[in-house]
């Protein structure tokens, strides 16, 4: 697809995206089984309820990364509000992250952490993050680029296989402080 090692441009996305999305994401589910069911309607999976924004990075006119920003809803789980000391109305949670296959590798995932998470800061909201614990490569490249782990609990939902994943939940170390 490209040379990942190339600066892809990270913009807002836009309405025009929405089927770059969708093929993005279909390509991700393929190789990673993300998300971990697939949703009936992919457009609206992408702009989930308390949804905040949303930006994607470009190969040319092909979308090869996705980053959204959600709102908590309360209650927060209690690791987050305990490592923060703040409530659910002034989180911001880091979603929807994903990044092609090929583009991968080349720093985009840090500057879209990097993106959603000056976005939530400039609107006084703290950005989290929570992410399977299947999630691997996830967790790795969360843990590399500055985040931290401050807690882990069942999900609210079930997985195909009617199992409850565990979850991880995320604070870069800094983010207490501003």
């Amino acid at each position: 697809m490209n040379d990942s090692r190339r600066l892809v441009p990270v913009r807002p996305r836009s309405q025009r995206d929405g089927e770059g999305c969708i093929e993005l994401l279909r390509a991700v589910y393929a190789a990673d089984e993300y998300p971990t069911i697939w949703p009936k309607h992919p457009g609206r999976w992408l702009t989930p309820s308390r949804f905040l924004a949303a930006w994607v990075a470009l190969n040319g006119s092909t979308v090869v990364a996705h980053i959204a920003l959600v709102g908590i809803a309360e209650p927060a789980d209690e690791c987050l509000v305990a490592a923060s000391g703040r409530p659910a109305s002034q989180m911001a949670e880091i979603a929807r992250l994903f990044i092609h296959p090929d583009s991968r590798g080349g720093g985009l995932a840090e500057r879209l952490l990097d993106t959603a998470s000056s976005y939530a800061k400039g609107r006084g909201l703290l950005p989290v993050i929570e992410v399977n614990e299947r999630r691997a490569r996830a967790i790795r490249v969360y843990e590399r680029t500055g985040w931290r782990r401050v807690g882990t609990g069942p999900a609210d939902w079930v997985n195909p296989s009617g199992e409850r994943p565990l979850l991880h939940y995320f604070l870069r170390p800094d983010e207490k402080q501003f």
